[in-house]
């Protein structure tokens, strides 16, 4: 009976030391990197990102990245860790890594905050987050990989309810779920091949840059509504419809960069409500269809602007000079590709202090560069080669036509001189465009059409092939039209010439 109760005895002994020495190893699995949540599952969990996500790794950046590895977790490469030893970051950026992203693997990790995956050749394969884990990341990037398919309808943007930042630019990504949660203040979708619009919103966003996209149709009312925002990038889309006028109005006290180029957007420019405007300092809205003949009131209290972009819309009338050589901060200023007309504005050239680039080509100005902008010796100015040399065009078209460049009564509202004069050009109605009054002063036709052939060249719609001033002097040499016929020396046309450098 004794016997067999020291053989019990011996048995427990060494039933709790195999208990012991299971725990011991447990506490130096765990203490081998990622205390505060558990070593070896993020251990499982990194390893299991790599075995699922990972197809190549041609520089070997995750050699380490190995359950048995002796190299501590804390310092495998890519992994950076609290204090207490838990994983807080993963930056695989730039490493090389090609296969198809499982991100609910990283996202269960349960204190990663930062994941900076940017630069490799991931497709999406799984950007979710399951409802069993508790997300916290704050940071993702995920830019310029090859994600082609469309989000899922809870992907990390809308199942991390901690998430501050997020880039998903320059992938193929075609829409899918791209809401996102009230935490949220950068979101980052430029450059993919999103069409549908309808999930833009601001949300509590400060940034959000959805360019270089297809994103169609109008505004819509939600998106008017952006309290916090103070960079918005809609531009390189296809969005069309009228710009509502008090987009810029209703949109954050705080806006500072506004970028609504390239696209379809109409509407009358006249009519927009900038309201206070005063931290606003980049404005683009060229490359549309926006009309209009005069500057909105409101736009003055835009004091703050350095950048102004309203290149290549269907502006007319005149340069407002005093209202833009106001602006004391403006260091650039495209206004080319309008329906300007009228002398360039002597207040433009008061600006020289701050001004550094100024493009008022290929619209319908005339007469001479002000005296003001002699002393712009740092002054980028576009007016004087092929946008010079299109409004000298129009000079000598006014010339020959005897009509004004803008007149509604002569050409309507959709039309001007150029327009009207290319019409007949192509219909070989020559003589309908000259000005009577010059064919009985002149002894022949012949002249004044070499005259105007000379100013269709200068009014090619394609710049590269326009001549340049030297070479428009030379065509006027070569015609060696005697003085007292010239009837065109009368007008001053030559005074109009500014000489290129």
């Amino acid at each position: 009976m004794m016997g067999f109760f020291c053989f019990l005895l011996m048995l427990v002994f060494h039933f709790h030391l195999h208990l012991s020495l299971t725990s011991g190893a447990r506490t130096l699995s765990s203490s081998g990197g990622g205390g505060g949540g558990g070593g070896g599952d993020v251990v499982e969990l990194l390893y299991a990102f790599k075995e699922s996500s990972v197809v190549s790794d041609p520089q070997g950046f995750l050699s380490d990245w190995k359950p048995d590895s002796s190299t501590p977790l804390c310092s495998w490469k890519g992994i950076t860790c609290s204090s207490d030893g838990a994983v807080t970051s993963l930056n695989l950026s730039n490493a090389g890594l090609i296969g198809g992203l499982h991100l609910p693997h990283l996202a269960a990790l349960p204190n990663l905050q930062q994941l900076h995956l940017q630069g490799n050749s991931f497709s999406g394969a799984d950007l979710s987050v399951s409802n069993l884990t508790s997300c916290r990341l704050e940071t993702v990037d995920l830019s310029s990989n090859n994600i082609s398919q469309p989000l899922p309808v809870r992907s990390f943007l809308q199942g991390c309810g901690r998430l501050v930042f997020a880039n998903l630019s320059r992938n193929s990504i075609p829409g899918g779920g791209l809401g996102f949660g009230a935490s949220l203040l950068q979101l980052d979708i430029s450059h993919n091949l999103v069409s549908n619009a309808d999930w833009l919103t601001c949300n509590n966003l400060n940034l959000l840059n959805v360019s270089h996209n297809k994103l169609t149709g109008k505004l819509s009312g939600s998106f008017l509504s952006c309290k916090n925002v103070s960079t918005i990038d809609l531009s390189y889309n296809n969005f069309s419809g009228e710009l509502p006028n008090s987009f810029i109005a209703k949109a954050s006290a705080s806006l500072k960069y506004l970028d609504l180029s390239r696209n379809n957007f109409s509407g009358n420019f006249s009519a927009l409500d900038f309201g206070q405007c005063s931290s606003l300092t980049l404005l683009r809205l060229s490359h549309n269809a926006l009309s209009g003949d005069q500057f909105p009131p409101s736009f003055e209290s835009c004091q703050a602007l350095e950048t102004l972009d309203l290149s290549n819309n269907k502006l007319e009338n005149e340069i407002p000079g005093v209202l833009l050589g106001n602006l004391k901060k403006l260091r650039q200023l495209f206004l080319g590709h309008n329906h300007f007309s009228g002398a360039i504005p002597a207040e433009l050239g008061k600006g020289c202090g701050t001004l550094e680039e100024l493009d008022i080509s290929d619209n319908i100005l005339s007469g001479e560069l002000p005296s003001s902008f002699l002393s712009c010796t740092s002054l980028s100015f576009r007016c004087t080669t092929k946008g010079d040399v299109y409004s000298y065009g129009v000079i000598l078209l006014e010339l020959l036509s005897g009509k004004r460049p803008v007149d509604p009564s002569a050409f309507g509202d959709d039309n001007n001189l150029v327009g009207w004069a290319k019409l007949l050009q192509r219909e070989k109605r020559w003589s309908e465009i000259l000005d009577t009054k010059l064919l009985t002063q002149i002894s022949g036709e012949a002249e004044l059409y070499q005259y105007l052939r000379i100013a269709f060249e200068c009014l090619d719609d394609r710049p590269f092939r326009r001549p340049t001033m030297i070479q428009v002097m030379a065509m006027f040499k070569e015609l060696q039209v005697d003085s007292q016929n010239d009837v065109l020396d009368d007008f001053s046309l030559k005074e109009t010439v500014v000489e290129e450098p």
